[in-house]
């Protein structure tokens, strides 16, 4: 089971209609872009952490770590909308001489970048609480009450399936290799990595071409 299955079929609102629990998801991404203020959003970003909050089992320190690479992500992309170069300094709150000009920070730039990276919190947030509280048998159900075409039904479904299949061949080569000192330094580390990566993509072929074939006997060509 992934962890958001867990937290989503173990948290009180498991229950709560779907389609509001979507709408929320919905006027989160709304509000980000037609109020971008930071009070604004932050108070999107502190409301989806409130929501989340209502389990037993929700961990700030867990959700910043699942959040990391997010973070890391819109920190650089901020950098690059905050620094720029020039051939004055009056502009920039931080800088430093480079040639004929100077590079350095922006005040305008900065204040763009904070908006961007909180926008798009705002939106992540919401999203993440959504999964964390909805399981997918509930998703799947909201879909097919919209009407969503039946094939795109069975490719999603397939492809939620293959999330496991692809999780548990990943830990069964990872534990061999771990058993064999495949992580005992950075230059086998590399070398690990790489032969799991070659090794994933044939079984995890090999499991699809055996679902595929199965799909085929049981329901026919057709499908």
């Amino acid at each position: 089971m992934l962890s958001t299955d867990f937290y989503a079929n173990n948290h009180p609102w498991r229950d709560v209609n779907t389609g509001a629990k979507a709408f929320y998801c919905f006027l989160c991404f709304t509000l980000s872009f037609i109020w971008p203020g930071l009070p604004v959003l932050g108070a999107l970003i502190l409301l989806s952490l409130g929501i989340l909050s209502r389990s037993r089992h929700f961990k700030l320190k867990r959700v910043l770590k699942s959040w990391s690479g997010v973070l890391a992500f819109l920190s650089v992309g901020s950098l690059g909308v905050a620094v720029g170069y020039g051939l004055s300094e009056e502009a920039m709150l931080l800088s430093a001489a480079f040639g004929k000009g100077y590079i350095g920070i922006y005040s305008s730039g900065l204040s763009l970048g904070l908006k961007l990276v909180f926008r798009s919190m705002a939106c992540f947030t919401a999203l993440y609480t959504y999964i964390n509280i909805t399981p997918m048998k509930h998703t799947m159900d909201l879909f097919k009450k919209l009407k969503v075409p039946g094939v795109f039904l069975e490719i999603l479904e397939i492809s939620y399936r293959f999330i496991f299949i692809f999780i548990a061949e990943a830990g069964v080569i990872y534990q061999s290799q771990k058993m064999r000192l495949g992580y005992c330094s950075k230059r086998t580390s590399i070398r690990s990595l790489g032969i799991m990566v070659g090794a994933l993509f044939v079984r995890v072929f090999d499991k699809t071409d055996k679902m595929h074939t199965s799909i085929v006997l049981r329901l026919g060509e057709d499908h």
